[in-house]
C-alpha cells in the first residue's frame, strides 16, 4: 500500500497576491478556484505533478471559531506568525531566485523592515536587508553567527554588490562554503551572546 502526499494547506488573507506569487512568479499552475460569500479557496500546484497541490484557504472560517479567537489569529498572520510552511526544492536554484527577485518578491523584506523594532533579532543572509534593520536598533545576525552593526554593514553591502557583478559578468561562478558543523557552531555562540545581550534590563 502507498501513501502520497497529496495537499497542503495554507492560509492567505489576499487570493489576487496569492496568485500573483504562486501562478504569475512560481509558476505554479492554478487548479481550482472556488469562491463562497467573498471567499476564494485556491488550489495550485507544479506543472507536471498533478498529484501534489497547495491549497491555499481563507483563515479563521471554521465555524467553532470564536470572535476573539479569530480576530488573534488574523493578528498572528499578519505579524508572520500564523501558518504552516512550505519547503520547496528546485534543482536551478539561482535561477528560480532570479525568477523571484524579477517579480518583486521582496514583500517579506518589507514586512520585515516596516513590523521589527528595536531589541527585535533577525536571522538573515540578506545584506540588503540587514542593511535597513541595522540602523533601527534591530539585532542582526547572518547563518554563520557574524553579526551586522552599523560599522559592518555598509562595508558588506558594498562587498555584496560588487560580488553580484563579478557573477553577472562570470567573473565569479562558486558558491558559498559548506554550512558545515563549524558554522553551525558558529552561529549557535553568536546567537546565544545576542540573546544574552537583548535580555539584560537596559
Amino acid at each position: 500500500m502507498d501513501i502520497t502526499i497529496h495537499a497542503a494547506f495554507l492560509p492567505h488573507t489576499d487570493a489576487e497576491a496569492a496568485l500573483a506569487f504562486y501562478r504569475d512568479t512560481l509558476g505554479f499552475e492554478l487548479r481550482k478556484d472556488v469562491g463562497y460569500e467573498g471567499m476564494r479557496w485556491l488550489t495550485l500546484g507544479p506543472a507536471g505533478q498533478p498529484d501534489t497541490s497547495v491549497v491555499l484557504h481563507p483563515p479563521a472560517v471554521d465555524p467553532g471559531i470564536t470572535d476573539d479567537e479569530r480576530r488573534t489569529i488574523l493578528e498572528l498572520l499578519a505579524k508572520g506568525s500564523y501558518g504552516s510552511a512550505l519547503m520547496l526544492a528546485t534543482d536551478d536554484l539561482d535561477a528560480v531566485f532570479k525568477r523571484l527577485v524579477d517579480g518583486g518578491a521582496d514583500v517579506a523584506d518589507r514586512h520585515i523592515a516596516d513590523h521589527a523594532t528595536s531589541g527585535d533579532l533577525v536571522v538573515t543572509q540578506d545584506v540588503p536587508l540587514a542593511a535597513l534593520l541595522v540602523p533601527k536598533g534591530i539585532a542582526v545576525l547572518d547563518p554563520r553567527g557574524e553579526e551586522h552593526t552599523g560599522e559592518t554593514v555598509g562595508e558588506r553591502l558594498s562587498v555584496r554588490d560588487f560580488m553580484e557583478q563579478a557573477r553577472i559578468a562570470g567573473l565569479v561562478t562558486g558558491g558559498p562554503a559548506p554550512y558545515d558543523a563549524r558554522a553551525k557552531q558558529a552561529f549557535a555562540a553568536a546567537l546565544d551572546r545576542v540573546l544574552t545581550r537583548l535580555r539584560r534590563p537596559a
